[in-house]
């Protein structure tokens, strides 16, 4: 990618051509800095010292060996100067002088989908701005020079192969790209499918003799199915990407063919670039769709070097006349390097969270453990520059990558905690277990915050498909915070409502990326599910049960149970704590509340639960499809199985069962909660079935005979006695 030698002690890279193992922990990265001072000054060790691309001896009495070393030019020279020689985008603020007006550019393209240059032109900018950016999947300056130097070439004679472009790449670029078109009949998916089927055309032509250039059409055609719901189709796609990468040998450091010249200094940094970026998307592809990677780790084979930083590719004025932002340097590179140092430590969580769902390596999975990669997480946040950080004073004019790494990064702390959120914390050795709920929350409200950001400044059309699965997990914690404020005697109605209006937000900021990713709207679907699942029933419940006691207390308890099914006997829940482990005081006594008020919760949430009858007793769900498919969902099943007092128990409940994916998810990606206890400890306390196995002694369905029996009206009372007293003492 570059020149600029970019190395940090954390990542254990050597300034010479050896490269040392990733850095696990804090006392090792110290060592490793400590030894390499000794090596470089007290008994130096390395005599060969590269230069440009030549190496150079230096014995350990030189000093020259310790002199810094030169920048190499850069591969991106002053745009002014090369205007003649690539392709000019068509877009606000461009060049024009030596635009050519019969450039060949659709060549490739299918007839089917016409369309003027400006549109094409328009749209592979944001492409290349919003989409592709992530994870540095196309170098745009790259792709436009191979692109001319390949269509400048008459029809009759044979088109150079590059490294950058080829029709393959081209069309599968426009294939995504026509999601961000204004014009339906362009944005329209029959359009869209023209491209792909035509960069599909290429695949046998193009990996007869390949280069990087199929690697990426193959990966970007993985995202065009991908973005349509299509995730197996996409996975398939992107095995191809990595079996072709496999084939190129992009993984093998390639410096000695650089040294004895049968390849370039370009041609290696391009290969090692593909090698980075294939390796980034597998990583994201892995996590979306909760399967092995595909592309080996970097400690796996020989290492090769995260691309260096190009400050010259990196002063690239990055503009988007929408945003009203002035032009800024683009820091693609500088990004892409951090990008790559935090995917490595995804690869670290996404196997710990496997390994929690394999008994045989369950216990192998501990606090400290998960501490250490903690560690490495804000190690890393800690290390960013300048340029690429997020700061309040940055905030408002981040570029689109440097937002999207960010939410990686608190994404990453969901993965890594979520399994953990509703497990008691138990103190070890006098110290206390780590709190996975508050960093969980605390990791979707930044989330949050920065979708907003992103909202504001560019539009949720222009994103890329990880940001769907970025949202998507915050949307889970906040269902976990609402089902954690309703577990308690006390209904934590801050709290509750807060996490149903962030879960709604979610949900809104997923409906407006799918109006470009149609993948977006399915997984708004599912946590739209997931929310009607988890906290209808539970809130139902809660309805009932302060129904009951208030009206019990007016002397109007034969007239509501006469409205009860016989088998709805839904007692108190158990525990008095709310979602921040504390007692909610603002909340008034269940003994002296009117019926739970849910006209307080978030909008669209009430929008979900038509009240109706006596006692607010729900009657009917509103089907938001409804009006599409013509069904109506009925009132929930509130038999005692099913009721919503052991949501564990239930279908697609996120307590059901050990670290497992919904059947359906779009993704894959799994929703664990209630995990298994790795370190002896107790299960969740204050749960629904705790409190049942504690007062009844079941967990599953129970029989007839096991039905609690019906309070009367003697048992309310007195049991509002009970708690009359205990909320006045």
């Amino acid at each position: 990618m570059g020149d600029e030698t970019f190395m940090k002690p954390e990542m254990g890279i050597s300034p010479t051509l050896s490269f040392s193992p990733p850095i696990d922990d804090m006392d090792d990265m110290e060592s490793l800095v400590d030894s390499e001072l000794d090596e470089d000054i007290c008994a130096p060790t390395k005599h060969l010292v590269l230069e440009a691309d030549d190496l150079q001896l230096y014995g350990p009495t030189s000093i020259f060996r310790l002199a810094p070393k030169p920048a190499v030019p850069s591969r991106f020279p002053n745009m002014a100067e090369i205007t003649s020689e690539t392709y000019i985008l068509l877009v606000e603020g461009a060049d024009l002088s030596t635009y050519n007006p019969d450039f060949d550019w659709s060549r490739y393209l299918p007839v089917e989908v016409p369309m003027d240059r400006q549109e094409h032109d328009r749209l592979l900018d944001l492409l290349f701005k919003f989409f592709t950016s992530w994870c540095l999947r196309i170098v745009p300056f790259l792709f436009l020079r191979d692109m001319y130097r390949v269509l400048r070439v008459p029809r009759s004679h044979s088109a150079p192969k590059t490294p950058h472009y080829s029709p393959m790449l081209h069309n599968a670029l426009m294939s995504l790209a026509t999601a961000f078109s204004d014009q339906p009949r362009i944005r329209d998916l029959n359009s869209r499918q023209y491209f792909a089927r035509k960069a599909k055309d290429y695949i046998e032509s193009e990996c007869q003799r390949p280069n990087i250039s199929v690697v990426h059409a193959l990966s970007i055609l993985a995202s065009f199915h991908s973005s349509q719901g299509d995730q197996t189709l996409g996975y398939m796609y992107f095995g191809m990407s990595g079996r072709m990468s496999q084939a190129l040998g992009l993984g093998v450091d390639c410096s000695p063919w650089v040294k004895s010249g049968l390849i370039t200094r370009d041609e290696m940094l391009d290969r090692n670039w593909a090698h980075w970026t294939t390796f980034s998307n597998d990583v994201c592809w892995s996590l979306y769709v909760g399967r092995d990677f595909c592309v080996s780790s970097p400690t796996d084979l020989q290492r090769i070097p995260v691309p260096f930083v190009d400050s010259g590719f990196d002063q690239i004025p990055w503009h988007h006349p929408a945003s009203n932002m002035e032009p800024q340097p683009n820091y693609l590179s500088k990004t892409f390097v951090e990008t790559c140092e935090l995917l490595r430590i995804a690869r670290r969580i996404m196997d710990v969270v496997n390994g929690l769902t394999n008994p045989g390596t369950r216990q192998e999975i501990t606090q400290e453990l998960i501490s250490k990669i903690d560690v490495q997480l804000n190690g890393w946040k800690e290390g960013l520059a300048p340029e690429v950080d997020i700061t309040s004073s940055s905030r408002t004019t981040a570029l689109p990558h440097r937002i999207m790494l960010h939410a990686a990064y608190w994404w990453l702390f969901i993965l890594l905690h979520r399994p953990f959120y509703r497990r008691a914390r138990v103190a070890h050795n006098g110290e206390k277990d780590i709190d996975h709920v508050k960093l969980c929350n605390r990791a979707a409200e930044n989330i949050m915050e920065l979708a907003e950001t992103y909202r504001s400044l560019y539009s949720l059309r222009y994103v890329s498909i990880t940001w769907v699965q970025v949202v998507f997990s915050a949307g889970t914690i906040f269902i976990l915070s609402a089902v954690q404020a309703t577990s308690g005697s006390r209904l934590a109605h801050v709290s509750l409502n807060h996490s149903l209006s962030q879960v709604d937000l979610c949900i809104q900021y997923l409906t407006e990326t799918g109006k470009s990713w149609n993948c977006a709207n399915n997984i708004a679907g599912i946590l739209r599910s997931l929310r009607k699942e988890q906290l209808i029933p539970r809130l139902n419940l809660r309805s009932i049960d302060e129904s009951r006691i208030s009206s019990a207390r007016k002397g109007t308890t034969t007239s509501l149970q006469s409205h009860l099914s016989e088998d709805i006997k839904p007692p108190l829940t158990g525990s008095s704590i709310d979602s921040t482990g504390t007692l909610d005081e603002d909340i008034p006594s269940i003994t002296s509340s009117p019926p739970t008020d849910i006209s307080g919760l978030s909008n669209s949430f009430h929008a979900d639960w038509e009240l109706g009858g006596t006692g607010n007793m729900p009657l009917m769900w509103n089907d938001p499809m409804g009006s599409i498919t013509g069904q109506q969902w009925g009132a929930p099943d509130l038999s005692y199985n099913n009721m919503g007092i052991s949501s564990e128990l239930s279908g697609m409940d996120i307590l059901r069962q050990d670290f497992g994916g919904f059947p359906g998810l779009t993704g894959g990606e799994t929703l664990p909660t209630q995990p298994f206890m790795p370190f002896g400890m107790p299960g969740p306390s204050g749960t629904d079935v705790d409190y049942y196995q504690q007062q009844y002694g079941f967990t599953q369905e129970p029989s007839q005979e096991q039905q609690p029996r019906q309070l009367t009206e003697d048992d309310v009372e007195a049991l509002n006695q009970f708690l009359s007293r205990h909320h006045s003492g």
